[in-house]
């Protein structure tokens, strides 16, 4: 009895379908014909709102022609019924596939009824259904077409799932298909390898350069990968790295969308400085990062409710035109890297308008539109390697700028203790001058005339000779002392420059001294500054004083020239030579620690006429 009852329902259900189903037959007479079967005559479709309908209860509602209607149901949570009449009739057996391209399917059943024999087989594809149970290898929503000649068929598609509905099926050879699906592969692998190079390149670069902009980027590209693995496409995800995780396929671009979100707002918040240019602008990029994952946790709330490419395309897009106000703000703040921030999210959103519009039915199917969003990504990503690489090399020459400018602030504190130091030298000699002319020449001055006033008539020959040497001797001293005192610091060293100050020391030599100096070369010299002048005097100084003590000298020689901003002072003499010079002497040490000090070079050789040369180079500096 039961067995009667379930033969007479089906035969019932049959009776129904074939009232129901149209009279034209699509038939297949060509091996390798390829078929679009949306917008033909024999194709209908139903739009089940309630989502719950079975094929036999489909079968009883009025279906519509697909011709003159697009494929594109937009944003609906409803699923799509197709149906059409199908009979091969090739004059060779032929493998083929009948099913769609279009990857982000949750569910897709496939029903084929035989009207001859009433018998109905049932296939399961898409996104929520385990890759082990899908009869066909591949990443598209396929299945074999497995009809016997010259017998008619009802097809049945349901398209079912929280995401855009775009119905395009189509017959093709089983060989045809697999050739487009290779090609497909190919570009998904290179597509995914270029992301990963990426994500190996800026390991690197922050590895190099610690770059915190840099580790903001690396984990927006991870967290991309992951929305880009998760986005329906069949390859990695749904078949390697969560086959049975059903819940996690249905709402793994509602997680990944906002973890991307968040690192990319915090990428762009760095990147372009908002801290510097634009506080509020910075508060609203986090705001949206915030608002994202709130939204996203809502959408996981409602999963019944939600349509998930709806969804996180819009927040994309909200999120987009933020990003794309404070790049173009900072841009015209004169931030120069955020140019290349604006191009790559002009890209990126434009990927984001055309999947939209493509999504909607607003624009056909073809390469340029399906994998817009792709190409976009793409492009997002060389314009974002070229503003991190030109905000790097910006960073770099802003840190050699602040670097100049602490080098010119210590340059400046440097002139400033070099210029107090001079004073200090000059205040001091000053003081000395003021001593040995005030005191040791009052003393010595008062000696010479009591030596003057004594009564040497009764001394003997021998003590007068002592009195005479005595005299000669205090008066030698005095005159000495008050040749240092009037050279430590003479007045026209700082009214009148080097020049000037030189010419007068060798004048008083010759006038006190008995060697006979030559001065040349300071005609033309122009004014130094300060401290060069200063030192190049005592120089001078030091190097005549050993010349009348220690040289024996009859001559000597001074000469000062400038070329090429560098001065050459030569002192030399004829004197005994290189044998009377003692490098150990406090005087010499001194001339080498204030040539040291203007950052210049001392030789001393043999004179071409006996005695010593020496030659002292430095930078010449004017005043």
């Amino acid at each position: 009895m039961i067995n009667f009852l379930k033969c007479f329902w089906t035969v019932c259900w049959l009776s129904i379908g074939l009232v129901q189903a149209q009279s034209t037959v699509l038939t297949l007479r060509q091996p390798d014909d390829s078929i679009d079967l949306w917008g033909r005559a024999e194709t209908e479709f139903y739009v089940d709102s309630s989502r719950h309908q079975s094929v036999e209860q489909v079968r009883r509602q009025p279906f519509q022609p697909t011709a003159g209607r697009s494929s594109s149901f937009g944003f609906t949570n409803a699923s799509i019924w197709v149906r059409f009449r199908l009979r091969d009739e090739s004059t060779r057996p032929t493998a083929r596939i009948i099913g769609t391209g279009f990857n982000l399917i949750d569910t897709l059943d496939y029903f084929l009824l035989n009207e001859e024999t009433g018998q109905l087989t049932h296939q399961q594809n898409g996104r929520l259904i385990p890759h082990h149970r899908q009869r066909i290898d591949s990443h598209s929503r396929v299945f074999p077409l497995n009809v016997l000649p010259n017998q008619t068929y009802i097809v049945y598609f349901r398209v079912a799932g929280r995401n855009s509905k775009r119905i395009e099926f189509s017959i093709e050879e089983a060989h045809q298909h697999y050739g487009e699906y290779q090609k497909l592969t190919w570009v998904w692998a290179g597509y995914v390898g270029f992301y990963l190079t990426m994500i190996l390149v800026q390991i690197i670069f922050f590895a190099i350069t610690r770059n915190r902009n840099s580790l903001y980027y690396l984990l927006y590209l991870c967290a991309f990968l992951l929305v880009e693995i998760s986005r329906g496409n069949g390859m990695v995800g749904d078949r390697y790295l969560w086959p049975d995780a059903t819940w996690f396929k249905s709402n793994s671009l509602l997680l990944s969308v906002p973890v991307a979100t968040v690192f990319g707002m915090w990428f762009y918040a760095n990147g372009l400085r908002l801290n510097q240019y634009s506080r509020l602008l910075y508060r609203i990029l986090q705001a949206d990062a915030l608002i994202t994952l709130l939204l996203a946790g809502y959408a996981l709330v409602r999963a019944t409710e939600t349509n998930v490419v709806q969804h996180v395309l819009l927040t994309a897009l909200v999120s987009d035109l933020l990003v794309l106000v404070a790049c173009f703000y900072v841009w015209r703040r004169g931030y120069h890297p955020a140019r290349f921030y604006l191009l790559g999210t002009l890209c990126f959103f434009g990927g984001i308008i055309i999947a939209l519009l493509w999504n909607l039915g607003l624009l056909p199917n073809h390469l340029a539109t399906n994998q817009a969003l792709n190409i976009g990504c793409l492009l997002e990503m060389l314009f974002f390697t070229t503003a991190l690489a030109d905000e790097y090399r910006l960073t770099q020459r802003e840190k050699q700028q602040a670097q100049s400018e602490l080098i010119g602030v210590l340059q400046n504190r440097n002139a400033e203790l070099k210029a107090a130091s001079l004073q200090g030298q000059a205040l001091e000699r000053q003081r000395v001058a003021a001593d040995l002319h005030d005191n040791l020449g009052t003393t010595l001055s008062a000696l010479h005339w009591n030596l003057e006033a004594m009564d040497n008539s009764k001394l003997s020959p021998a003590e007068q000779s002592v009195y005479a040497t005595i005299r000669q001797q205090v008066g030698q001293a005095y005159k000495d002392v008050r040749l240092i005192s009037h050279n430590l610091l003479p007045d026209e060293l700082a009214k009148q420059g080097l020049a000037s100050a030189l010419h007068n020391l060798v004048k008083k030599m010759n006038r006190n001294t008995a060697v006979h100096f030559e001065l040349k070369g300071v005609e033309t010299l122009p004014r130094l500054d300060q401290q060069t002048e200063f030192e190049l005097y005592s120089i001078c100084l030091e190097l005549l004083n050993n010349t009348i003590k220690h040289a024996n000298a009859s001559e000597g020689r001074v000469e000062l020239t400038q070329t090429n901003n560098t001065l050459l002072l030569t002192v030399s003499d004829n004197g005994t030579g290189l044998n009377s010079l003692r490098s150990d002497g406090r005087g010499l040490q001194n001339v080498a620690a204030r040539v040291a000090s203007l950052g210049g070079s001392w030789v001393v050789d043999a004179g071409s006429n006996g005695g010593i040369e020496n030659r002292i180079s430095v930078p010449g500096v004017e005043y």
